[in-house]
């Protein structure tokens, strides 16, 4: 069993502790899920667990055994840590050589270090990349690389942040059925995770709040209180369907391993005043329920499902014309790939990890030139900083020494004066839910949450006509949730907002395949599309609306 018994930690500087007084078990096979809102102290509690930071005060204990206050080996050997940013701990250059470094650090050789590589990519489903450059990888084929190292390891314990954040559903599925069969070997999981899927299939849920537990129970109990849910940052279509179905008394876990047709049974008709249909619980390994190929270019419809009257959108055209791109010694990333952004609406670029998405980014903002094809904004080549570019990793585009100062410093590049970027920093930060007590503060202090929304401020506050968001919410849904803006009443440039979205206008989507437009269609907007329910929306300003891309696993 690992054990805390009274722990607290606070981090140099802080007013408060990060975690306070906390006591927590977790058995052998037993899976634990974690939730709670950014900056509930998630992060900090689970590299306690690891040995990442020592105690302020308490203990932790490994099988009966303490870990004494400096984090010893036991903590070091017996506990597995995957972190909510999988770069930070790849250390090697090659996947085979990551997976086989810390089985090594442990003294383990021959075929037994073999074996054990060989099982790790085997349950992480990347068999085909260990001969990759770990730096060459996605966000998601690093996650799971990451996650296969440390299994690689073989911890009794394993904490495991976000795991599945980063990953396309059919990768979702492949890591939560690996945990599975890990628990049934006696593998221990505290598991912090924002998606539905991950928690409803935990043994017993814990729900944070300013480091402390302020709940605990199993997640039929969790899932059959909505404002529970809320209180946790537990949202969307998915929680919404397994809140309906727990009132009914239905298990969370049995509910995700229904069948269709079993599925359609429980769900018939309206569960406690809550319509539940089928498609919004995302089994569907090939993606979204509810995406059709239909196609791209369709007259607008002009109008809201409720019947309020959308202006079209009007001359703002962010256009990827036959653009293709080849990094060093590999198969192209993109493979004469055209997409038409328009102002006024958001273009979803879906698509598995590795097929694409990334660099499709980083070419429509300019920041990296296609070895064919263009890319223009207005009829003009794009060039930085014509597009707002939001990364997938926010710690890349985070590097001022406060939060403020971090936000403000796009608008003084384009020329505002410091009163004129202060003025749009300190809205765009109020728009993202950042509060004021963390704007002195370095952007790299708080919680991964936290983290993302002070990036995505610091593209917003540039007023862009054009934005690219690749994989904004990071999988939380009270992330998108959080996305809202509205015009800016100055009259300035277009912000984007995340709405929740009902059966609409159509939304233009194109899928990604190993580099290739495999389809190109509209997000239909349906009910069983639980993605398009949460997606930014650039608000109208001036004259003209702003286009964005949106790339998705999700």
């Amino acid at each position: 069993m690992l054990e805390l018994r009274s722990v607290s930690y606070r981090y140099a500087g802080a007013r408060r502790d990060a975690v306070r007084d906390f006591s927590l078990r977790v058995e052998r096979g037993e899976r634990v899920a974690l939730v709670g809102r950014n900056g509930s102290g998630k992060s900090t509690l689970l590299s306690l667990c690891k040995g990442g930071v020592s105690p302020s005060s308490g203990e932790i204990l490994v099988d009966g055994v303490s870990a004494g206050r400096g984090g010893d080996r036991l903590l070091q050997e017996g506990v597995g840590i995957l972190r909510q940013d999988p770069r930070g701990q790849l250390v090697s250059s090659l996947v085979e050589e990551e997976l086989a470094f810390g089985p090594q650090n442990l003294g383990i050789e021959g075929e037994e270090l073999g074996r054990r590589v060989r099982e790790a990519l085997r349950l992480c489903g990347v068999e085909d990349l260990a001969h990759s450059r770990t730096m060459g990888l996605s966000g998601g084929q690093m996650q799971r690389v990451a996650l296969a190292a440390v299994l690689a390891m073989g911890p009794s314990y394993l904490m495991l942040d976000e795991p599945c954040a980063q990953l396309d559903p059919r990768a979702r599925q492949g890591i939560r059925s690996s945990l599975a069969v890990l628990a049934g070997r006696g593998v221990g999981m505290l598991l912090a995770s924002h998606l539905p899927e991950d928690i409803a299939s935990a043994d017993r849920v814990l729900v944070m709040e300013a480091g402390r537990i302020c709940w605990e129970g199993s997640p039929l109990e969790l899932f059959s209180d909505a404002a529970l849910l809320a209180r946790a940052g537990v949202l969307g279509d998915s929680a919404d369907a397994l809140n309906a179905l727990a009132r009914r008394g239905v298990e969370p876990r049995e509910a995700l391993a229904a069948d269709a047709t079993t599925l359609r049974g429980l769900v018939e008709g309206r569960a406690g005043g809550a319509c539940v249909q089928p498609g919004a619980l995302r089994r569907d390994a090939s993606g979204p329920v509810g995406w059709g190929a239909v196609s791209l270019g369709g007259k607008p419809t002009g109008r809201r499902c409720g019947g309020e009257a959308l202006r079209p959108p009007t001359g703002v055209e962010l256009v990827l014309d036959d653009v293709s791109v080849s990094y060093e010694a590999g198969a192209p990333a993109l493979s004469h790939v055209s997409l038409v952004a328009r102002g006024g609406r958001l273009t979803l670029l879906a698509g598995e990890s590795g097929s694409g998405k990334t660099t499709a980014s980083l070419v429509a903002a300019g920041v990296l030139e296609p070895d064919g094809g263009k890319v223009t904004l207005l009829g003009r080549p794009v060039r930085p900083p014509d597009v707002g570019l939001a990364f997938q990793r926010p710690e890349d585009q985070l590097f001022c020494a406060t939060v403020l100062e971090d936000v403000s410093l796009g608008p003084r590049n384009l020329g505002a004066s410091a009163s004129d970027a202060r003025r749009a920093a300190e809205d765009a930060l109020r728009r993202m839910g950042v509060g004021e007590e963390a704007w002195p503060l370095s952007p790299l202090e708080g919680s991964g949450g936290e983290r993302r929304r002070t990036a995505l401020a610091g593209v917003i506050a540039m007023r862009r006509s054009a934005y690219v968001f690749d994989e904004p919410t990071g999988g939380s849904r009270a992330q998108a949730q959080g996305l809202r803006g509205r015009h800016d009443p100055s009259g300035g440039g277009p912000l984007p907002t995340f709405r929740r979205t009902r059966p609409g206008p159509a939304r233009p989507l194109l899928r990604l395949g190993l580099g290739a437009a495999v389809a190109a269609g509209r997000d239909l907007g349906g009910k069983g599309a639980p993605l398009a329910r949460h997606v930014p929306r650039l608000a109208r300003g001036g004259d003209r609306a702003a286009g964005a891309i949106l790339g998705s696993t999700a």
